[in-house]
C-alpha cells in the first residue's frame, strides 16, 4: 500500500515529509495514497509524488456528487471529504440523494450546523477529530459538541461521531454503525427535523421493587374486595358457590403476574459481551462507584474505556433510562 504525506489544510499530497513544499506546513500525516485520493487532495507536482489511482470506490453517482460538493467549496476539511468517498459511499441503505452536507438544522430556537444529515433516518453524522483551522479539539469544543448532541436527541436525531482514524483506518466499521442506525430506524423524517422520530422496539426491562410491591398491594386489595362480595352472597343466599382457593393460590396468582409486569424503556439494549454496546445502540451507560447513572456517548473522553451496563439509541433514551449525560 503506497503512503503519502498530507498537511491539515493543504490540497495537495507529497511523497516526503522532508521537501522542501513542506518546509512552512505546520504538521503532517502520513496516510494510504488512496485515503488522500478520497479527501480530494492531488499530488504534489515538486515532489516526484504517485499519481492518482485510476478506480476509486463509490459508485458514479455518488462521485459525481462528491465532486460537485468539492467544486461547490461544501467541505470544511480534507476528512469531510475523505469519509464521503470512504465511507457514504459505499454504506448500503443510502445515496447521495439522501445526504445532506454541511446543513443547518433547527431545535427550538436554536440552529446547528452539522457535517452530514441523513433526514430520511433521523441520523446526523459527525468527522472529528479537529477543528476546522486543523487545531486539535479542546475541551470547550467538546464541551460545546456534547451539548449540541444533547439538543439534537433530544428531538428523536440519532448522532454518530467518527475520528478522523476511523474514516482512515476502519471505513468498514463506520459503515456497518451507519446501516445499523438507519435499519433501527422505522419511520421516514421529513427535511426539516423538527419532531422526534420513533425508535426501535421498546426492550423489557425488570420490574423494580417500587413497581412491584405496588402491583402485590393492589392484587391483595381486589383480594379482599372479591372475598367480600362472595361472603355476602353467600349470606344472602342469593348465589351458590363452589369452594373458594386457598390463599396460597391466591399469592401464587399474584407473584406470577408480578413477575411478568416489568415496564419497558424505549430505545435501550443489553451491552454485548465484552462491554461494548450494539451499533444502534451506541451509548453506553454506567453506574459509577459514587452511584451516578452517567450516559457516554462515542468520541468522549471516556467512552472507549467505559464497560456499557445499559445501552441506548440516543441520549433521550438514556435520559428516560435514568441516565444523565456526561459532561466529557
Amino acid at each position: 500500500m503506497s503512503m503519502v504525506f498530507v498537511t491539515q489544510t493543504g490540497s495537495r499530497y507529497h511523497a516526503s515529509a522532508d521537501m522542501p513544499c513542506l518546509e512552512n506546513a505546520s504538521g503532517t500525516a502520513l496516510v494510504p495514497l488512496e485515503t488522500a485520493v478520497a479527501g480530494g487532495l492531488q499530488p504534489c507536482i515538486t515532489c516526484d509524488a504517485p499519481p492518482v489511482p485510476e478506480s476509486s470506490e463509490g459508485d458514479r453517482q455518488w462521485l459525481r456528487a462528491i465532486d460537485d460538493w468539492a467544486r461547490a467549496g461544501v467541505f470544511e476539511s480534507f476528512w469531510e471529504q475523505a469519509f464521503a468517498r470512504r465511507v457514504l459511499a459505499s454504506t448500503a441503505g443510502i445515496s447521495s440523494d439522501d445526504v445532506e452536507p454541511q446543513c443547518y438544522i433547527s431545535v427550538g430556537s436554536e440552529t446547528y450546523k452539522v457535517d452530514f444529515s441523513v433526514p430520511k433516518a433521523g441520523l446526523v453524522l459527525e468527522v472529528d477529530g479537529y477543528a476546522k483551522d486543523g487545531a486539535p479539539l479542546t475541551a470547550s469544543d467538546v464541551e460545546r459538541r456534547n451539548r449540541r448532541d444533547a439538543a439534537l436527541q433530544t428531538h428523536g436525531l440519532t448522532v454518530l461521531h467518527f475520528s478522523n482514524a476511523q474514516v482512515q483506518q476502519e471505513p468498514q466499521a463506520c459503515r456497518a454503525q451507519i446501516s445499523g442506525a438507519i435499519a433501527a430506524r422505522t419511520t421516514p423524517v421529513p427535511p426539516a427535523v423538527v419532531q422526534p422520530v420513533p425508535q426501535v422496539e421498546a426492550t423489557a426491562t425488570p420490574p423494580s421493587p417500587r413497581s412491584s410491591r405496588g402491583l402485590l398491594i393492589g392484587l391483595a386489595a381486589a383480594s379482599v374486595v372479591a372475598m367480600v362480595g362472595v361472603l355476602l352472597a353467600v349470606n344472602s343466599g342469593s348465589v351458590d358457590i363452589p369452594a373458594v382457593a386457598s390463599p396460597s393460590v391466591a399469592s401464587s396468582v399474584a407473584a406470577s403476574a408480578v413477575a411478568g409486569a416489568g415496564p419497558t424503556t424505549a430505545g435501550a439494549a443489553e451491552p454485548l459481551a465484552e462491554g461494548s454496546c450494539p451499533a444502534a445502540f451506541p451509548i453506553k451507560g454506567n453506574i459509577n462507584d459514587a452511584g451516578e447513572r452517567i450516559a457516554h456517548t462515542p468520541g468522549q473522553q471516556f467512552y472507549e474505556r467505559t464497560d456499557a451496563e445499559e445501552c441506548f439509541a440516543d441520549l433521550a433514551a438514556a435520559a428516560a433510562g435514568g441516565f444523565r449525560a456526561s459532561t466529557r
